[in-house]
């Protein structure tokens, strides 16, 4: 038959289509056209079919099958010229369409899924509104804090995690007279927060404004978690006061501190003996003086002097007395008086013993006699008054012992932190 060509009617036996249309084998799989004698079982080195002993019937046992679309078989054929097995290899050749991408429509639906993914993330960034990006505040005086507040609205989809970042240079998020609160926190969706804005100028301050070592300008950076930041300018201007004033400038000025202008005053912080207004300085500070000659008149038999606190809004009048008026009368309770005096001492740039000499006086405290050359010899001349002045004060306050219940161990304990 297969001389004789009949191909087809021996294929009507083929176990394989048999067993293809049966579904039993390679499912949706399609062969073309057999054209070509059975590839099996031939004499290996010739032409001739098997005439062995076991004379197997010539099969087509290497076949070629292909599945899905766009597959055109061209070709399918054996190569009976090669003898060196007992098969026939088998080949086909196809033409096989593959997908080809429209590259400009590519780009323009590319660009268009890129926005829409962008849209979608912007929406689920956190989002706020502040209501003032520069706060202002009014004129500020020493130890009067003011408050301004900031709003701040989660406008987006997403809760808010914010906060105020720290600065590289010193690890806080603002300067040291200002203050946040909260300084961090969490804010719905349509909710808002209101931030309290505190500035107060007090004793670790106030020589910086006074010096012009510092001005009352900051930036606040409002960080949002996943977010942006958000800058905030924070303003105000410092009422210039004796309190934060060096003893070397406050003995060169006969005057209040507020009648000068601000940059008179902060060329004499800077240079007082050739800036200063007296050729010759007080001995002590007017301002010193009038507190300490105040407590001399009402306070020498006080009881609880310097063990019962003031009070502010008296403390607040007076520091007004002493940098506008100096017209020797000064408001408020011996204790309010008190605290000024020790407040004043305490906020002085340059303590009463300057740093340069404090090792020295510590060294020598327990010899009375080193002590007096230490103060007479290296404390400079403003500091060496008024430390003499302040313990003649304290002298006076023991010898009415009696009366206000004071010894020198609790004076001690009082003013050695202020004095050192």
């Amino acid at each position: 038959m297969v001389e004789q060509g009949l191909l087809e009617k021996l294929l009507e036996h083929d176990q394989l289509r048999q067993q293809q249309q049966q579904g039993k084998v390679f499912g949706g799989y399609i062969e073309g056209p057999v054209t070509f004698r059975p590839t099996y079982k031939y004499a290996p080195g010739t032409q001739q079919w098997d005439m062995s002993e076991k004379q197997r019937a010539p099969a087509w046992c290497d076949r070629i099958l292909w599945k899905g679309p766009h597959v055109e078989q061209l070709r399918y054929s054996s190569h009976e010229s090669y003898t060196l097995s007992d098969h026939k290899p088998v080949s086909a050749l196809f033409k096989v369409g593959i997908k080809v991408i429209d590259s400009a429509r590519y780009r323009t639906i590319y660009e268009e899924i890129m926005k829409k993914l962008d849209k979608l993330e912007n929406e689920f960034l956190p989002q706020v509104a502040v209501d003032k990006l520069e706060v202002q505040f009014e004129k500020l005086h020493f130890m009067e804090s003011q408050v301004q507040t900031l709003t701040v609205a989660n406008t987006g989809q997403v809760p808010v995690e914010f906060c105020f970042r720290p600065k590289l240079d010193t690890g806080r998020y603002s300067k040291e007279w200002l203050r946040a609160i909260p300084a961090s926190g969490a804010i719905k969706p349509g909710e808002t927060c209101q931030v309290s804005l505190e500035l107060c100028v007090d004793k670790r301050t106030a020589w910086q404004l006074n010096s012009a070592s510092d001005t009352l300008e900051d930036i606040l950076v409002l960080h949002l978690e996943r977010g942006k930041d958000i800058f905030v300018t924070v303003s105000g201007e410092y009422e210039p006061s004796c309190y934060g004033c060096s003893l070397e400038a406050l003995a060169r000025i006969p005057c209040p501190v507020r009648e000068l202008g601000r940059e008179q005053l902060l060329k004499i912080e800077r240079n007082p003996c050739e800036e200063g207004l007296l050729a010759v300085p007080f001995e002590v500070p007017k301002e010193l003086w009038l507190l300490v000659d105040h407590l001399y008149k009402y306070g020498l038999t006080q009881d609880d002097l310097f063990q019962q606190s003031g009070l502010s809004w008296e403390l607040h009048l007076i520091r007004d007395a002493l940098d506008a008026r100096l017209d020797g009368h000064l408001p408020g309770s011996v204790h309010s008086m008190a605290e000024a005096l020790l407040l004043f001492l305490d906020s002085l740039p340059e303590p009463v013993v300057p740093y340069a000499c404090y090792q020295r006086c510590l060294d020598c405290s327990n010899n009375f006699i080193l002590s007096k050359q230490v103060v007479s010899q290296m404390v400079p001349e403003v500091h060496r008054h008024t430390f003499l002045y302040l313990v003649c004060f304290l002298k006076e306050l023991l010898a009415h012992t009696a009366e206000n219940k004071l010894d020198a161990k609790l004076l001690a304990n009082v003013f050695g932190p202020v004095l050192l």
